[in-house]
């Protein structure tokens, strides 16, 4: 009978072996990272100042990959990429020294209850759209003036100290309407109240205009979807985040954090609403409670 001999492999074929499948003899953790010239993008308009720059295998908050902006002072020049979201029949910006100056319709531009019944934007709902005994009109008049006007700072100042909310409209959406806080009058949203919202958590107030305090799934539903911007400058998302397609662990008081969104890839601050329901066990929630972050 024949045996095989034991086949000793020499030491330095044991090395080119190694680096010849590389993958299989180092973890991936311990790989080097290709490293990227990152630029400071103080402006937040996504062009980065080629005299200002990093290297970093992960783009760091505040810059980016393009180095093409020759005026990267800090002050805003143009309009934030987000405002292009918002429906230009309902809301106006303009850029006025250091301000953003929003102007909203209060007329939202999807389907609601609230709608009078010769709209074309009216449906049906199994509802009470008479409101929570505010003596609020049921609907929202063809001829009613609602319009709000907000300055807004273009570049919120995040080092004070955080403002609590008031009453009446904190911010505008996408869709012309306005944002509101967890209060309706005197008093903390209640379920009562909550049953005069319709399909998308809206409802109009006791001067008809329209507005959310819920979850808007109009155009939000368990996404990360823009919903609008607030009195503070500052704009504010659905319960995900686009960075990571996920909820959020990282969100202070206010329902904030810093990072990546869809409209600026150097990041900013910028809220998301807090993926907890308002009313346990009715899948609701409150767009925004506050603090303000940005005054």
């Amino acid at each position: 009978m024949k045996f095989k001999k034991n086949v000793l492999i020499p030491t330095t074929i044991l090395f080119s072996l190694c680096l010849l499948f590389f993958v299989s003899c180092k973890d991936d953790d311990d790989l080097p990272c290709t490293e990227t010239t990152w630029y400071e993008d103080a402006d937040a308009d996504g062009l980065g100042n080629p005299d200002v720059s990093q290297s970093a295998c992960d783009q760091p908050t505040g810059y980016v990959a393009d180095n093409t902006d020759t005026n990267d002072s800090g002050t805003v020049t143009q309009l934030h990429a987000a405002f292009a979201e918002f429906d230009a029949d309902r809301v106006t910006v303009i850029l006025d020294g250091s301000n953003y100056v929003v102007t909203a319709t209060g007329r939202p531009n999807h389907e609601t209850e609230y709608y009078p019944v010769d709209n074309p934007l009216h449906i049906e709902e199994d509802i009470d759209h008479t409101g929570a005994a505010l003596g609020d009109p049921s609907y929202i008049e063809d001829g009613g003036d609602y319009e709000i006007t907000f300055t807004i700072d273009a570049s919120p100042d995040l080092t004070g100290d955080a403002v609590a909310t008031s009453l009446g409209a904190q911010g505008v959406a996408v869709s012309g309407a306005y944002i509101y806080n967890n209060y309706e009058g005197p008093t903390v949203l209640s379920t009562m109240t909550a049953e005069s919202l319709d399909w998308t958590g809206a409802h109009i107030g006791n001067m008809g205009a329209y507005h959310y305090h819920l979850e808007p799934h109009a155009f939000s539903s368990d996404d990360s979807n823009l919903i609008g911007i607030l009195a503070d400058g500052i704009f504010i998302y659905g319960r995900k985040c686009s960075a990571t397609g996920d909820y959020p662990t990282d969100l202070d008081s206010s329902g904030g954090h810093t990072g990546v969104t869809q409209h600026n890839a150097a990041g900013e601050y910028h809220y998301h609403m807090i993926n907890e329901e308002f009313f346990a066990g009715t899948e609701k929630y409150l767009i925004f409670e506050g603090p303000f972050m940005g005054y």
